[in-house]
């Protein structure tokens, strides 16, 4: 039933067979309008270094967040899409009340999908899991978003791997004034949460992600993860979320000295260089550091400081704070952002509020 998707299908096959099927497609050209390479995507960035003095929130300071909070710290009418890795929602700086609740799954009609048991962990309710679509969306049981690798409710992990979910989550609505760690950009916001991979990769869906964000009304669409490969059904994908409204964003790729991330220099790298997507980009005043910027590759729209500070775990699966974060991080961040200007300035368009 997808408005922007009903003529794309997905195929899976083994690699070594995935070239020669793609030019099999293109001689079908009577039949099949277009198809994709669909490619797995590198996460902007998974760091390993905690670190708990505020020293290293210096990329809220750079970005004046503290100064906007003064003015605007949003609010949970507003609501933030992110598709990532599966979200660690049992962090201690990670609230209920910024994960957002599809009451249209609220199958027991008990006012919440997810809950804190007495234990003080978060669960789904098993009241609501019947394996019916109710809100008739498409998405069974999508009580809180929805794993479009696994194609089921799931969203949540545990894993060390995974965490990559859980620091981008807490970039942007990590709590805030509660003596624990450090705050998100727009710790009153909601956030809808679409897992799309595993493992520290997106090898999921994530194009079908985009439209079912678009169809929640999420007014920002978070993405900090990037490949080389354009494909045509996420084009359209961006252009139906844009049309509805929503704000999306991306994080260019970039590769370090060795490299660490397969970024070709002076290639264009997506989900960031497609049209209606802003592209973020990291700026440093350590020239040491400033090398990272020269291997930015993609259309660059906005830099921003890479330093914070966010929710994280260590191998032993402990709750942690990490510092330190590249394209991903910045990206996140600007996604808070953009939501403190959409609450301040209620009636701007969005156009208004990305120039802004």
């Amino acid at each position: 039933n997808d408005v922007v998707l009903e003529r794309w299908y997905i195929f899976y096959m083994h690699p070594k067979d995935i070239s020669e099927a793609k030019q099999d497609y293109e001689y079908l050209s009577d039949y099949v309008e277009s198809s994709d390479l669909v490619e797995i995507c590198s996460v902007g960035w998974v760091p390993n270094d905690p670190m708990f003095d505020n020293t290293y929130h210096k990329a809220f300071f750079d970005s004046k967040i503290p100064n906007a909070w003064d003015i605007q710290q949003g609010n949970s009418n507003l609501l933030i899409g992110i598709i990532d890795n599966g979200l660690d929602w049992n962090h201690p700086d990670i609230s209920i009340d910024n994960i957002w609740q599809n009451l249209g799954e609220d199958y027991d009609n008990d006012g919440l999908t997810i809950y804190i048991d007495v234990n003080g962990t978060k669960q789904f309710d098993v009241g609501d899991l019947n394996g019916i679509d109710d809100d008739g969306n498409g998405r069974i049981d999508d009580l809180v978003g929805f794993d479009f690798y696994d194609y089921d409710y799931n969203i949540y992990t545990n894993s060390y791997y995974d965490r990559h979910g859980l620091n981008i989550f807490g970039l942007i609505a990590a709590s805030e004034n509660n003596s624990l760690g450090a705050a998100g950009s727009s710790f009153n916001s909601k956030v809808i949460h679409c897992k799309a991979g595993y493992n520290g990769r997106i090898q999921g869906d994530w194009v079908g992600a985009i439209e079912y964000l678009a169809d929640q009304n999420a007014d920002i669409i978070s993405m900090s993860f990037f490949s080389t490969g354009y494909m045509q059904s996420a084009q359209d994908a961006i252009n139906y979320a844009h049309n509805q409204g929503t704000i999306v964003i991306a994080c260019g790729g970039y590769s370090e000295i060795p490299p660490s991330n397969p970024c070709p220099i002076n290639a264009y790298t997506y989900p960031a260089s497609y049209e209606n997507v802003i592209g973020m980009g990291i700026l440093e005043s350590d020239a040491n550091n400033m090398r990272l910027n020269s291997y930015v590759s993609s259309k660059i729209d906005l830099l921003g400081s890479r330093t914070a500070t966010f929710p994280d775990k260590d191998t032993a699966g402990q709750y942690i704070y990490t510092w330190s974060m590249h394209t991903s991080g910045s990206t996140a961040m600007t996604a808070g952002i953009l939501s403190l200007l959409k609450a301040h300035y209620p009636t701007w368009t969005n156009d208004q509020i990305i120039n802004q």
